[in-house]
């Protein structure tokens, strides 16, 4: 909660949700690794 009231009073909790909202999307939607295809073209 401390962490929470103080991004809030310095002014980075937009910043931090946008980070916190980026990774969660990694988290579950994890892009394919491009090193494990070849290219056929």
């Amino acid at each position: 909660m401390l962490k929470l009231r103080a991004l809030i009073d310095n002014g980075d909790l937009d910043a931090y949700w946008r980070y916190h909202a980026r990774r969660e999307h990694q988290r579950l939607c994890p892009s394919p690794s491009q090193q494990e295809f070849d290219l056929t073209a």
